[in-house]
């Protein structure tokens, strides 16, 4: 299954769509560095998934996932202890229950159900649920009063 002219147009249409939504959000708090920032990160979400696609991982998706959760936490580690003071982090109940959240709901079942799309489809099929995932919150939570839509 290669690119073929439709899946190219769908690419293309589904990015535009994601600019057109998210022109309107621009204000003063989205500075250039922060734009070039997310922008990495889109580049790098991208040459992951064409990695993982044509390596063809075979250690089991939970080795691959916790070595990935690793290595970020080990980058982000001395810049966080540079810039944050540790002492400004307040055990409470609603942030340990959100830091639990995010590790186990987030990090951990969000990227392997990733790779398992990943690895049990194609690539533009895999992303493609990532998008509709995204905007299937984005109506939740606008329909909620807790987002514009």
């Amino acid at each position: 299954m290669g690119l073929t002219f439709a899946r190219v147009a769908g690419l293309i249409t589904s990015f535009g769509g994601v600019l057109w939504i998210m022109e309107s959000r621009i204000g003063d708090q989205n500075r250039p560095g922060a734009i070039v920032l997310m922008l990495a990160a889109i580049a790098f979400l991208v040459t992951g998934t064409v990695m993982f696609k044509k390596l063809r991982v075979s250690a089991h998706l939970l080795v691959v996932n916790g070595g990935q959760l690793l290595a970020g936490g080990l980058v982000l580690l001395p810049p966080s202890l540079l810039w944050e003071p540790v002492g400004g982090v307040r055990l409470t109940t609603s942030f340990v229950a959100a830091q639990a959240f995010l590790i186990v709901g987030v990090s951990c079942a969000g990227m392997l159900i990733w790779f398992w799309l990943l690895k049990n489809g194609d690539a533009t099929r895999a992303s493609a649920y990532f998008f509709l995932k995204s905007s299937a919150e984005l109506r939740t939570h606008a329909g909620r009063g807790g987002v514009r839509a």
